[in-house]
């Protein structure tokens, strides 16, 4: 499969054979040296063109990846430039792990909202 969008929410993989919508799957996005794990499910299936990938489970080692992936392939100033803050990082991600440990938030939401943010500025 061929990844031709990425997104901090997820990834469009151009596919002849697409998986069904809600299948759940494990990917390692390879972009150049970078290599990154995540799990997801299928939103989108477009016959003989590709699927649609929502994150629904990244580790912070991952995370840290692919944020920075998004901001050297162009998509702009990811979480306001947060790669420059590392002590904030460390502070968002432990309150992000703790709100996933207790079932309040997902990191798709996280990353929902912070995409909001984002172009509300």
């Amino acid at each position: 499969m061929r990844l031709v969008d990425l997104s901090l929410g997820g990834c469009y993989g151009e596919s002849l054979s697409p998986l069904p919508v809600g299948a759940a799957v494990a990917l390692t996005l390879n972009a150049g040296e970078v290599g990154i794990s995540a799990k997801a499910v299928v939103r989108t299936r477009h016959v003989a063109m590709g699927n649609g990938f929502a994150f629904t489970e990244i580790g912070p080692d991952e995370w840290k990846k692919l944020a920075q992936l998004v901001q050297q392939l162009g998509s702009g100033n990811v979480v306001s430039n947060a790669a420059s803050h590392p002590e904030m990082i460390d502070g968002l991600e432990a309150l992000i792990t703790i709100l996933q440990r207790k079932g309040v938030l997902s990191r798709n939401e996280v990353v929902i909202e912070l995409e909001r943010r984002r172009s509300a500025h």
